[in-house]
């Protein structure tokens, strides 16, 4: 019983260590001063699931469905997925040359990204509802 209180106290420490290690990584923008969540976006963007757009977060615009779908394509795979991969694959008449066209094709070919009329509309704002079913899917 002691040896294992002395497991778990060193197991915390660790996973609070790691948690302040974490906080601390993320990039710098131009736009601090508008970040309300600095913790989680320190945190995203360590993990390469946010970069900002030439030095600035903008936290108060849109998001778009192409930016959705490169942050559901991270978070599923766990960061590790090589978007150019899937640059060569696309099954939408809209998406090809873009910075996302790697995510959206690649939850297009696992059935989460779905368009109309074979068109992704990769630059028009995410709605509710589209968020709600890329995150359900």
């Amino acid at each position: 019983m002691r040896n294992l209180k002395k497991v778990l106290t060193l197991v915390l420490a660790l996973v609070m260590v790691v948690g302040c290690l974490a906080i601390g990584a993320g990039a710098a923008y131009t736009d601090e001063a508008n970040i309300y969540y600095e913790d989680a976006v320190s945190t995203t963007t360590a993990l390469g699931i946010f970069e900002g757009a030439d030095g600035a977060f903008l936290p108060k615009n849109n998001l778009t469905r192409q930016e959705v779908a490169k942050i559901v394509a991270m978070t599923l795979t766990g960061g590790t997925i090589d978007p150019s991969l899937y640059e060569e694959a696309s099954i939408f008449t809209d998406v090809d040359g873009l910075w996302g066209e790697g995510y959206i094709n690649y939850l297009a070919g696992i059935g989460v990204a779905t368009g109309h009329a074979g068109k992704y509309n990769p630059q028009d704002p995410v709605t509710a509802q589209e968020l709600a079913k890329f995150m359900l899917v």
